[in-house]
């Protein structure tokens, strides 16, 4: 096992934890409890997808990160666009996001950072 393997394997299974304790909150929050079973399912269908790929030699990553815009007026102390120093006036249209969503889960990526 190489350690992109590693170190995708220990992610996943960092997540599934996470959710487990959700599941363990909704024994005193039950308005939870349905919520989380629900990520649960879903993030072991996507690791399921994933390693289907990876079965035909496709390594897919459980997560994607997309800047959609460059408009952001915070000036946050770690953001990189801004210490880039390059605005941009591209972004990414709503349908083209739609469908980059649809298709990463489609392989399996279950966690969107924008």
């Amino acid at each position: 096992m190489t350690p992109t393997d590693l170190a995708l394997n220990r992610f996943q299974g960092q997540v599934l934890t996470l959710l487990r304790a959700g599941l363990r909150l909704g024994l005193y929050r039950p308005q939870y409890a349905a919520r989380f079973a629900r990520l649960y399912r879903h993030q072991r269908q996507a690791a399921q997808r994933r390693r289907d790929w990876a079965a035909r030699g496709v390594q897919v990553p459980p997560l994607l990160i997309a800047t959609v815009t460059g408009r952001c007026n915070l000036h946050c102390r770690g953001c990189y666009a801004w210490a880039q120093d390059r605005p941009s006036a591209r972004e990414m249209p709503g349908p083209m996001l739609l469908r980059t969503i649809a298709q990463a889960h489609d392989l399996g990526i279950a966690i969107f950072l924008l």
